[in-house]
């Protein structure tokens, strides 16, 4: 047996904090983060396992008793690639955005890159940043190196003290003291470092009781 809702007007969710598997943080809501969701594709199935009585039964009224068994949900929802708020600028932390948390969950590895500035030995590769420290292979840096001073960003092929080598060239030469944007990478993490999370949603319908909150979501 499957209940159906549709009308899904404000998803949140939040990551569990490691050792806090499943224990329900609806206390702490405003902590949550908020997932725009694209307009009406939020569906939310609530499944209830009916399972047959193992005994010989009297159908009184004409219908055989049932027991219920597990009961799982289901939430499909679309989400635009959108934009975090803060640009990743010299010495600025690139924030997660709501698509961050939900990759971060899903892949297990995150890191939220530091800005920097491109030093005086400029490139389109094997240029020098001024903090080497902040970037590691894998990772994206970003600067407006295109025709016009368009932004580009390409991925990080490995990092020598200072000097940074790119997978693939950038259009154009770096500048000296211009910004060299930091990017979050996610990644599939297999134990070797970051812990493997968990997270909470809270979905709400049109009406004041179709609220539900879901505990202890793994990827997978």
């Amino acid at each position: 047996m499957a209940t159906v809702q549709h009308a899904i007007t404000r998803t949140r969710a939040i990551e569990e904090a490691n050792g806090s598997f499943a224990t329900s943080q609806i206390g702490s809501i405003g902590s949550f983060t908020e997932i725009p969701i694209i307009e009406g594709t939020g569906n939310l199935t609530l499944n209830y396992e009916v399972l047959p009585v193992s005994h010989s039964q009297q159908h009184i009224d004409g219908m055989s008793e049932k027991v219920l068994g597990i009961k799982t949900w289901q939430y499909s929802f679309q989400i635009n690639l959108q934009t975090v708020d803060t640009k990743a600028t010299d010495g600025v932390t690139i924030a997660q955005g709501p698509l961050g948390l939900l990759l971060k969950v899903g892949m297990g590895g995150e890191r939220l890159g530091v800005g920097d500035t491109f030093a005086v030995s400029a490139g389109t590769n094997g240029f020098d940043v001024t903090t080497g420290a902040r970037w590691e292979a894998g990772a994206a840096i970003g600067g407006t190196t295109g025709g016009g001073d368009a932004f580009e960003v390409r991925v990080i092929a490995s990092i020598s003290s200072n000097t940074v080598t790119l997978k693939h060239d950038f259009s154009n030469t770096t500048v000296s003291a211009e910004n060299a944007y930091a990017a979050a990478t996610y990644y599939l993490e297999t134990g070797g470092g970051d812990v493997i999370t968990s997270a909470q949603f809270a979905v709400e319908g049109l009406e004041a009781d179709d609220r539900w909150l879901r505990i202890g979501i793994l990827s997978g």
